[in-house]
């Protein structure tokens, strides 16, 4: 039986966790200097990738689909983070980074169970190019109803789930093939 979104909610999370703290110890609070609008161009042009990839098929870059969901998850936390204070360039402490990334993860898993309640896990008879589609349409009709960037917080928290929703399926498609792989 198949784990449901929420089971699979804090799994799919945890790299994109790591790789937050990571470049927060990397690269300070260098990302604090962004405007919304520029979050939202970020998330953008990371969702438009994954669509260049999925209709062309060729990767030039090096990145994977997979690797582009996570920072699509991670910038729109960023974004959560930004838009939630009263925001200027600052120094962030990373211990206070990670506090305010784990806060906003919770606050979209709250939204997921929500939606995953009156929708019944729809999502899982989506394609791939579907969920990327709604990502991309998302950000448009975003931007064009607020060209200051700033959005509405649950339209950013349903990005953060179509792609955890996206990083599911590729993990349970890799499972699945290692397992008919196992008995061949």
């Amino acid at each position: 039986m198949k784990k449901t979104a929420l089971e699979w909610f804090d799994i799919i999370v945890e790299p994109c966790k790591t790789t937050a703290r990571e470049k927060a110890a990397e690269y300070g609070s260098s990302w604090t200097w962004y405007r919304s609008l520029s979050l939202i161009d970020r998330l953008f042009s990371k969702a438009k990738r994954i669509r260049t990839i999925q209709e062309t098929k060729e990767n030039k870059v090096g990145e994977s689909i997979e690797d582009e969901f996570r920072a699509i998850l991670n910038y729109s936390i960023l974004y959560l983070v930004h838009a939630s204070r009263d925001f200027r360039p600052e120094q962030m402490k990373l211990d206070d980074f990670i506090a305010l990334y784990n806060e906003k993860i919770v606050e979209c898993k709250k939204l997921m169970e929500k939606k995953n309640h009156d929708y019944g896990e729809a999502w899982r008879d989506m394609s791939q190019i579907g969920i990327t589609d709604e990502i991309i349409v998302k950000l448009v009709r975003s931007k064009q109803m607020n060209a200051e960037g700033n959005i509405p917080f649950d339209n950013i928290k349903d990005l953060v789930n179509y792609a955890i929703f996206a990083l599911i399926q590729i993990e349970e498609q890799r499972q699945n093939s290692v397992s008919e792989t196992e008995t061949i």
